[in-house]
């Protein structure tokens, strides 16, 4: 998986970047031009108490949303054997959930604003990555398969779009839609040969509008 991508999809790892960032600048002394150099030890520290705070509140916004989709699943009458959140681009009000229930992931688009709301579902049956039909194991593509099955923490699902690609399921632009943002391309007619992989960052319009009404609380 792209480095870039996980920073442009969860806030923890850009901001820790950030941290070790202003750090470098406050040690090296270059954070600021000459005519601001009386306020840069105070302008980096408030930068980064910033910094921490905003991770503050991610980490309070996951786990109530965490403990909503607990409740959620709960109601369904699901035992839930794993559970993740990831916020969706820009924002940490609107949050994509999965949690896994017999062999199928849940999806879960809940708005944590002042009263947590669910703004959208889907499902899809995960694949294992040693179960994939036509891929013999042992071969270079089975095991291309259990390596992105490892970077993407077992969340594998078929793309609903996008013929023979496997993708992960955690990320994409609709916190409520299958669709992954990205995935490998499995031919079992070449195991000898390595798979290839696809991003799918093209964002029509109304794609971008209707994230834009959950965030701001529109169904």
């Amino acid at each position: 998986m792209p480095t870039h991508a996980i920073l442009f999809s969860t806030p923890y790892h850009s901001f820790l970047y950030k941290i070790h960032f202003y750090y470098y600048k406050i040690q090296s002394n270059q954070a600021f031009p000459p005519h601001i150099a009386p306020y840069q030890t105070f302008l980096n520290l408030s930068a980064i108490c910033w910094v921490l705070l905003y991770l503050g509140c991610c980490l309070g916004q996951q786990q109530r949303v965490l403990q909503q989709a607990r409740t959620i699943a709960e109601s369904r009458g699901h035992e839930m054997t794993r559970i993740t959140a990831k916020p969706s681009f820009g924002n940490i009000v609107v949050w994509r959930v999965l949690y896994e229930h017999e062999g199928e992931a849940h999806i879960l688009a809940l708005r944590a604003g002042t009263v947590m709301e669910v703004m959208g579902t889907s499902r899809a049956k995960i694949v294992r990555a040693g179960m994939v039909d036509g891929v013999v194991p042992g071969t270079m593509v089975a095991k291309d398969i259990e390596r992105f099955a490892h970077f993407s923490d077992d969340w594998l699902v078929w793309h609903p779009e996008k013929a023979g690609i496997l993708g992960d399921l955690r990320y994409a632009v609709r916190p409520d839609r299958v669709s992954p943002m990205w995935g490998i391309l499995v031919d079992s007619g070449r195991p000898d040969v390595h798979v290839s992989f696809h991003s799918f960052r093209q964002v029509r319009g109304q794609e971008w509008g209707e994230l834009w009404k959950m965030i701001c609380g529109h169904r």
